[in-house]
């Protein structure tokens, strides 16, 4: 079964890199509770979080999951759009600018949803696959394409 670990949530802020200031929202923490899903963001006013994920998941990989599979968690409603791929920020956030090319070359990057139907969600829900993409494209293989072979960007 496929369920929600933790909801992340963290409002932009800038920060410093390579002499100038960048406006970034990937500090954020988990937090307790029932949050809003809305089609930009999940909203809530709250402390800083570490990969910049909205959502930790347990139960779906890379591997395992479609571009264009929807799921279900409550009544949120939710599509695969793309795999997340790591940018300068996250470097920022570990002050470690290799730690994006490691991010990638671990092939868990992650994807992006778009909200098909608003809701609520809370760590412990359980997550639905509704859908299939027939395509069979998965999450790793689009990844795969902007990383090619070891690892590289």
């Amino acid at each position: 079964m496929a369920q929600i670990v933790s909801v992340n949530v963290g409002l932009p802020r800038e920060v410093e890199w390579r002499g100038r200031t960048v406006s970034t929202g990937i500090f954020k923490e988990p937090i307790e509770g029932r949050v809003r899903v809305l089609e930009l963001n999940l909203k809530r006013d709250l402390p800083w979080g570490m990969f910049g994920e909205n959502l930790t998941t347990d139960g779906l990989l890379e591997d395992e999951v479609n571009i264009g599979d929807r799921f279900r968690i409550g009544a949120t409603e939710l599509v695969v759009t793309q795999p997340r791929m790591p940018c300068f920020k996250l470097g920022i956030r570990f002050k470690r600018p290799a730690i994006v090319k490691r991010f990638l070359a671990s092939g868990r990057t992650g994807w992006y949803f778009s909200v098909a139907a608003e809701g609520d969600i809370a760590a412990g829900d359980e997550i639905e696959r509704t859908g299939t993409d027939e395509r069979g494209l998965t999450v790793a293989d689009v990844a795969g394409l902007f990383v090619g072979e070891g690892g590289e960007e």
